[in-house]
């Protein structure tokens, strides 16, 4: 996971790209926090996270703190807590899609 984390970073400015119709957006939200997220545009114009992903580095690692995907039923709401391997697997996917249209 550190390997794809920091090929996303170094392939990936801070910020959104819009491929295809959908947006797709890094941004820091502090010194060792990061959104990692996609947004799909809905019926209605609205902005939908499939999905968005907090991530905080530790110790220079990224670790997956909560998923928010409003574009599936029923809508998830996960934390590290109690789903680390559904984020993990989520968090792993994302980065893979990102890194294939840097």
């Amino acid at each position: 996971m550190l390997e794809l984390w920091q090929t996303l970073l170094s392939k990936w400015r801070l910020g959104e790209k819009v491929h295809q119709g959908i947006t797709y957006r890094l941004v820091s939200k502090s010194f060792n926090q990061y959104e990692l997220s996609k947004i799909i545009i809905g019926p209605c114009g609205e902005k939908n996270y499939h999905p968005r992903i907090m991530i905080e580095e530790v110790d220079g690692r990224p670790v997956a703190q909560s998923l928010i995907d409003y574009e599936v039923t029923p809508i998830l709401n996960l934390k590290r807590e109690k789903d680390e391997e559904q984020i993990n697997h989520a968090f792993v996917q994302l980065m893979e899609e990102f890194i294939a249209i840097a």
